[in-house]
């Protein structure tokens, strides 16, 4: 039986709260809420997902904004037949008419019956592992411009104070106006940091002061997602 609650914490002990994605946090719930969605979390016995629901007018969609929790490994149940009472749940008592695409940083192992599904996925990369760990895996191409970047004098900045929102926002513009598109904005990308808090971080490369590149990353002590990154144009290589 699906059911509805309005934090995790009514669902799950502080120790299983560990367990989850910054997704299914107080804070991302409040910048979801920021752009306009009525975000609650469903749950059956076995799975729980955040979910953010969208009024347009007369028009009421939603988005899974992550992939279901699995509370009790244990019990009996598909993932696939718990996406099907979670889509009849919202049809019937939430007055849904569509589920928007999810997001990509999101990894749903299953789909409802009868739904719309491309395969895509995600690098995942384990941070557990030491620093020369890590960069021993990167392409030996990569490897180079960075350390060439290094010799040069490039160095990294992070935190989220409004200098650097500032200094990401100005390269965001630069980047999707090369695709011919148009960045989100400052007040976005500060309204992100605000919002997470403690879960979001912009780092920052520098050269001679000047800002070259830069990722802004959404995170806690589950996993770390890189959600954007920006260049300005012709940045130092590496």
């Amino acid at each position: 039986m699906i059911q509805i609650a309005n934090r995790v914490s009514e669902v799950l002990s502080n120790e299983r709260l560990e367990e989850c994605t910054v997704f299914m946090s107080d804070n991302a719930k409040r910048y979801f809420q920021s752009e306009g969605s009525e975000v609650n979390y469903v749950y059956s016995d076995k799975y729980m997902m955040p979910l953010g629901i969208v009024q347009k007018m007369v028009f009421r969609y939603c988005v899974f904004l992550d992939h279901p929790f699995c509370i009790n490994e244990s019990l009996q149940g598909s993932l696939k037949q718990f996406l099907d009472d979670v889509l009849k749940y919202l049809k019937e008592e939430k007055g849904v008419q569509w589920i928007a695409a999810t997001p990509v940083y999101s990894f749903f192992m299953d789909y409802p019956t009868g739904a719309q599904h491309i395969p895509f996925g995600s690098h995942v990369v384990d941070l557990s592992q030491d620093e020369e760990t890590l960069f021993s895996k990167v392409h030996s191409k990569h490897r180079n411009v960075i350390k060439k970047a290094q010799k040069d004098g490039v160095v990294v900045v992070k935190g989220n104070s409004d200098k650097l929102i500032e200094e990401y926002a100005r390269i965001d513009v630069d980047t999707w106006r090369r695709s011919n598109r148009s960045s989100s904005g400052r007040d976005a990308i500060a309204n992100q940091m605000r919002c997470l808090g403690e879960n979001a971080i912009i780092y920052l490369a520098y050269l001679d002061g000047k800002v070259q590149s830069g990722a802004l990353y959404y995170y806690n002590g589950q996993m770390c997602y890189y959600m954007h990154g920006a260049n300005k144009n012709n940045p130092h290589i590496g």
